[in-house]
């Protein structure tokens, strides 16, 4: 018999009444009781399952095993998750691929689609909050995922997020987003991007640059520019969630002197950049 790949805490019997086996072969013993109750999906899988397996007894009763099975076309890394989150238990920890062929976050996708697929709401609510938590590294991909599931506040921050994420480059998550998910997004990054790079060439004394809808370099070539039109823009979306409208009072946008220093010095006293920069906003 070959070593189970994936450490899991449902390899004991004893209380276990229900036999689960991943497309990869990994076994779960678990209670019928809470799996059931966390997925009435998995549930009625279950009764169906006993609706139509024979009277008589079978070799797992006879030797005091668990009599039911159920094969799942889930992998027992994802299993091993779902279950986790099916019993009274703490939350798991994702951990990216020992192989390199999963991150973290294509790991609590696949999650996510079980979770949706079985009616696991507390798996549900747990992949979106990693997911959340993961936005800062990869807000296009974040973006795509909030898309597919309706998360609409999820895909504005997002969306704001992923304008300084540069270059554009393929992620796994447009295998499963609609495309007109990604030219949305696409053509918001370039009204922002354009807004800037007007002001930022005019600070310059150059002709004003136009974004390009798609792109493999960056759009802006030093890093702290980029951080700091970041931070403008989020301090911006802030102030509007907010209820207090677009204003660009220096002080209220950037506490710290040298920043407020350089806001005012790019503005060069007008307010038209960044008003036109929420106007952008994604919808």
């Amino acid at each position: 018999m070959r070593d189970n790949p994936v450490s899991h805490p449902f390899d004991e019997s004893i209380d276990a009444d229900t036999l689960i086996r991943s497309s990869d072969g990994i076994i779960f013993h678990v209670s019928r009781a809470f799996v059931g109750f966390s997925s009435r999906v998995l549930r009625k899988k279950l009764s169906d399952k006993e609706s139509t397996a024979p009277d008589t007894p079978s070799s797992g009763d006879l030797m005091g095993s668990p009599s039911r099975s159920l094969d799942l076309p889930e992998s027992g890394r994802i299993l091993v998750l779902l279950l986790q989150l099916c019993y009274p238990m703490p939350d798991p920890e994702i951990e990216d691929g020992l192989d390199g062929s999963d991150d973290k976050l294509r790991i609590t996708r696949r999650l996510l689609q079980a979770a949706t697929k079985y009616e696991v709401a507390r798996a549900i609510e747990f992949a979106k909050r990693t997911c959340i938590a993961l936005q800062s590294v990869h807000p296009v991909r974040v973006y795509l995922l909030a898309s597919c599931y309706g998360w609409d506040d999820v895909a504005k921050e997002t969306a704001r997020r992923s304008v300084y994420d540069a270059p554009d480059s393929y992620v796994p998550e447009m295998e499963i987003a609609f495309a007109v998910a990604y030219r949305r997004l696409l053509t918001y990054h370039q009204k922002c991007r354009d807004i800037i790079l007007a002001r930022v060439d005019t600070f310059n004394g150059m002709p004003a640059a136009r974004s390009t809808y798609w792109s493999k370099t960056s759009w802006l070539n030093e890093q702290s520019v980029v951080a700091f039109w970041s931070s403008v823009h989020q301090r911006l979306h802030e102030n509007v969630a907010a209820g207090h409208g677009p204003r660009l009072d220096a002080r209220t946008l950037f506490p710290d002197p040298l920043n407020r220093s350089q806001f005012l010095l790019m503005m060069d006293g007008t307010r038209e950049v960044p008003m036109t920069l929420v106007a952008a906003i994604y919808v």
